[in-house]
């Protein structure tokens, strides 16, 4: 997703921030995922505002909305108490 490459900062200081990190930059995305999700509607053109607000106009990767549709899979998962 672009927020931190491991091998070039401190592990400790990534993992304990990712999480807050992701959430303030991909929050709006994630939102909007997780109604996907929940709903099987997908707003295409706020899911595609909110990434490419998050990535502040510049290209949107693939990866980033794979991150985006985990991190909605997996708070679904712990809303509904599926989480493995």
């Amino acid at each position: 997703s672009g927020l931190a490459k491991v091998e070039k900062k401190m592990h400790t200081k990534i993992l304990s921030t990712i999480q807050e990190d992701f959430a303030t930059k991909f929050g709006e995305a994630t939102g909007i995922a997780l109604t996907f999700l929940e709903t099987g509607t997908l707003d295409t053109q706020g899911f595609a505002a909110a990434m490419l607000k998050a990535n502040k106009g510049e290209e949107v990767g693939v990866a980033q909305v794979n991150a985006v549709l985990a991190v909605a899979r997996l708070q679904q998962a712990q809303k509904t108490g599926t989480l493995d």
